[in-house]
């Protein structure tokens, strides 16, 4: 076998691997590819042989072709030409890239956005555009909207010498261009090498290839093993996760907002089998809640079986939610927020074929990590509340994920608050709901009465009486005004209260409705009417072994009943 019959062989057996990886993944949107740099460097020779190559294996591509040759526009010193050719072979890449995502694998792009960049930098640098207009053009060509699209970047690099030599080899004079010329191939060059430096922290990923001493074979060689290999990446995907012991103060919670919580993350990747079957990460996964400005309706959907693994907590019920998973691609700079609003922004997309400025959610979000099962201690819930205006968004759920809205089916409906059913939601959608959208049981409290405790604790309605502290435990003893409480309402303080004044995760509540009755809590043994004071008034305790659940009117017991207490409550 000879040397190239090695690595044509050695290409197709990766493009094999890649196809059958692609059959088990969920469908996504496509790779994307530019290749830009010195004319005459072979990148037009690439991409034809690299295109080749993918669709006589089984892959389904698209090219858009090279513009400069076909501009209207006669002046190539004129920025209006670059302008041209970014718009117009911008236009059919968002066209492919938005509307037919899901039928293309790779767009293979000859010359696009980061060539117009290199291009304005060389009209810059030599006086053929004022800096006012440069930066509003620089601003514009690498906003995140462009540079997200962009999975790689090759830049063909060959030296003036050279590109003259391959001009010239088929021509039959050897006059200049008014690029096609020692002195702009040079100057080009040096702006190729600017732009590189300058732009290379805002993409996800660019290379260069000197292709002056290559062949056209070795060069495309390179290329397509290249391309092969991120396909493949990105068909497994490089998935973000935590170390579980930077987050085991957590442990004993399943659900908070903290403020602080996501700049102090510790974020990695790495392929998503490999971070999925280690018990010790924890993937943390943005979703987002979409209702409407009044907060009374709520999109919802229901996933395929097929689209989930055997034991996913969310197999046949109904999502509050839409999000996922944070991929590789999605880090396009070094602030975790915005990466958190870039893997928003793209899952939305594919999910609902929606463009929202998530981003504008910027609000606290609420963390959601359960430990209940073996598959949920591994995913860490990073929520977010977005009001959508409905009447205006084309929803559009993903076929492959989720079951469509037909028949009577409520996935992918807008759904009335008053309307919600608990019982049919996973426990993620039960938490957001309670906590962003004070969803009650299986109805709606906000519309029926005006809750006493909200997120601040209004101190009106209560005092703490005594803070006891031991090493052991802090112990806290409240007075709550008399009235109508019912557990729900008191479960809300609760969780305020520890939120707000417990410092350590043991801590005991006990909460009373009569001060008169407070030096009477402490006291063993109770007998009689000092039984029956306490339990009447002694409202409701939270252990800080079970903290997520309150025990209402712990004294009412069998012994009450002997005494002939009367104030049986119905709520406990």
């Amino acid at each position: 076998m000879t040397e190239e019959e090695f690595k044509i062989q050695e290409l197709e057996e990766l493009a094999k691997l890649v196809l059958q990886a692609k059959k088990t993944a969920r469908p996504r949107r496509p790779i994307v590819i530019e290749f830009c740099g010195t004319p005459k460097a072979g990148k037009s020779s690439c991409v034809s042989s690299l295109n080749l190559f993918l669709k006589r294996n089984g892959f389904k591509t698209k090219v858009l072709s090279e513009r400069a040759s076909i501009c209207p526009i006669q002046d190539k010193y004129n920025p209006s030409f670059n302008l041209w050719n970014f718009f117009s072979s911008s236009a059919e890449l968002l066209e492919n890239f938005v509307e037919k995502s899901k039928e293309i694998d790779v767009i293979l792009c000859d010359r696009s956005v980061f060539d117009s960049l290199c291009w304005f930098q060389w009209f810059q640098q030599y006086d053929h555009i004022n800096d006012d207009d440069f930066t509003v053009i620089e601003t514009f060509l690498t906003m995140n909207r462009f540079r997200s699209m962009f999975d790689l970047i090759y830049i063909f690099k060959t030296s003036s010498k050279v590109a003259l030599d391959r001009e010239y080899a088929n021509l039959l004079t050897r006059k200049t261009g008014s690029i096609m010329n020692d002195h702009v191939l040079s100057e080009y060059n040096t702006c190729l090498d600017i732009a590189k430096r300058k732009y290379e922290e805002k993409f996800r990923c660019i290379r260069e290839i000197n292709t002056d001493n290559l062949n056209q074979n070795a060069v495309s060689y390179e290329v397509t093993k290249d391309v092969l290999t991120s396909l493949y990446e990105l068909v497994i995907e490089k998935v973000a996760y935590i170390d579980r012991d930077s987050i085991s103060k957590y442990e004993n919670k399943n659900y908070w907002f903290e403020k602080s919580f996501i700049s102090n993350l510790d974020v990695k990747f790495d392929y998503r089998d490999q971070v999925e079957e280690n018990s010790k990460l924890v993937q943390p996964l943005p979703i987002i809640v979409l209702t409407n400005k009044r907060k009374s309706e709520i999109l919802v959907a229901k996933k395929k079986s097929k689209s989930l693994s055997k034991n996913s907590p969310e197999k046949d019920n109904l999502l509050a939610y839409f999000g996922g998973h944070i991929r590789i691609e999605d880090m396009v700079s070094n602030d975790f927020n915005k990466t958190i609003f870039n893997a928003l922004s793209r899952e939305i997309q594919e999910e609902l074929g929606l463009s929202l400025n998530i981003a504008s959610s910027n609000k606290e979000p609420l963390f959601i990590w359960l430990k209940d099962n073996e598959r949920s201690e591994k995913h860490l819930a990073i929520c977010y509340l977005y009001q959508a205006d409905f009447t205006h968004h084309k929803i559009k759920l993903d076929e492959y994920e989720f079951i469509q809205k037909t028949g009577t089916s409520e996935s992918g409906r807008i759904i009335n608050l008053r309307d919600i059913d608990l019982d049919k939601f996973e426990k993620w959608s039960k938490i957001i709901l309670y906590e962003l959208l004070n969803i009650r049981g299986g109805q709606l409290s906000l519309f029926e009465r005006t809750p006493i405790f909200n997120k601040n604790l209004d101190t009106n309605h209560f005092e703490i009486l005594e803070e006891n502290k031991s090493k052991l435990v802090d112990n806290y003893y409240i007075y709550i005004t008399p009235e109508e409480l019912d557990k729900i309402e008191l479960s809300d303080f609760v969780y305020m209260f520890r939120k707000h004044y417990c410092n350590r995760e043991k801590s005991n509540i006990y909460i009373i409705d009569d001060r008169d009755i407070y030096p009477l809590i402490k006291k063993y043994p109770l007998v009689g009417e000092e039984y029956l004071c306490v339990a009447d008034h002694f409202v409701a305790m939270s252990s800080f072994d079970i903290p997520d659940i309150i025990s209402m009117y712990p004294y009412q017991d069998f012994y009450y009943k002997e005494l002939g207490g009367k104030k049986i409550k119905d709520n406990i």
